[in-house]
């Protein structure tokens, strides 16, 4: 936060919840652990893509929903 009192103007960002991931743990069979969100390529009908990936934190796993996994959402502008 000392960069923010530096005195010069910033905008703070708001945000919405556009999906809600406990939605999707039934589907998925549960999800654990999200830990990148990335821009993948785009898509054939020229929209973005939103790549979520979770690791399965290591052989050391002591839960049913810690495995690899990669979400793939199209982004609808």
């Amino acid at each position: 936060m000392p960069a923010l009192s530096a005195g010069k103007p910033f905008t703070p960002v708001s945000k919405r919840l556009i999906l809600d991931f406990e939605t999707l743990k039934d589907i998925l069979g549960g999800i654990a652990n999200l830990e990148c969100l990335i821009f993948g390529p785009k898509l054939a009908n020229g929209h973005d893509s939103l790549v979520v990936v979770a690791d399965d934190n290591f052989p050391t796993a002591d839960s049913a929903t810690d495995r690899n996994q990669f979400l793939v959402f199209e982004v609808i502008p």
